[in-house]
């Protein structure tokens, strides 16, 4: 990736280049090339930021990191790959806006994709604040995939295949008033189609120098389409003179 960017009096201005060589065992080498062009500007008066950017894949031939694997996995199984149409353009703009205390934010997104018949919009609306010492966090994400400017995505049942409503919420709260209390975390959230996932965890120091910190999570997942899995993992980890050290299971 290369680029240059310039503040200027109505706001930031930034343009690069990046480009990208995938290696495929079975499928040869793939070079491609993107451009990218970003505007922000920050009005501090008012407490609101506000970029876009919009950004042009000049070849089918680009693959970021998630496309290579995901390409690199159906040519492991035998898959066809006609059907994995990389992004051909990109449109992103986002919205934030202080208010009191909390901060409120609109993000989204209208990607389209080689495949002319293949197009997403993704868009989230999310709010975070404290309340005394309660750190919280709310968004709504609304995603959906597919052909929405024609073709023949023209009935209702298939615009609501492709499209899912996803509510997040987490909550974060100290153990106590001292500097090195533990930190509770909990986070939940939960799809249209009835996946769901609650996470907890706690986080804390101990140690007369703060030396020592832990680490303990544990979570559930649910789908309609299998029964609900129990995850937990814990570590701790030792910054002393010669290095730092962690261990966990």
């Amino acid at each position: 990736l290369a680029g240059a960017a310039v503040n200027t009096p109505v706001g930031a201005f930034s343009l690069d280049v990046t480009g990208s060589r995938a290696a495929f065992r079975r499928d040869g080498v793939r070079r491609g090339v993107s451009t990218r062009l970003r505007y922000t500007r920050n009005i501090t008066s008012t407490g609101t930021n506000f970029g876009v950017a919009a950004q042009r894949f000049s070849t089918r031939e680009y693959f970021g990191v998630v496309d290579a694997a995901q390409r690199r996995s159906f040519l492991r199984k035998g898959l066809p790959t006609e059907g994995l149409a990389g992004e051909r353009s990109r449109f992103d703009v986002s919205i934030g806006q202080t208010i009191d205390t909390g901060r409120l934010s609109l993000t989204g997104s209208l990607i389209g994709y080689w495949n002319a018949r293949s197009r997403s919009v993704n868009y989230t609306v999310a709010y975070g604040n404290t309340w005394r010492s309660i750190n919280y966090n709310l968004s709504v994400q609304r995603s959906r995939i597919g052909d929405l400017f024609g073709g023949d995505a023209t009935s209702a049942a298939k615009r609501r295949a492709g499209t899912d409503t996803t509510v997040y919420l987490s909550v974060s709260v100290p153990l106590g008033s001292a500097s090195a209390a533990p930190h509770l975390s909990v986070s939940h959230n939960r799809g249209n189609h009835g996946d769901a996932r609650t996470q907890a965890s706690l986080m804390g120091t101990a140690g007369e120098e703060g030396n020592i910190n832990y680490t303990l999570t544990t979570n559930r997942s649910e789908s309609r389409r299998r029964d609900a899995t129990h995850m937990g993992s814990g570590s701790v980890g030792y910054r002393g003179p010669f290095g730092t050290y962690r261990a966990g299971a």
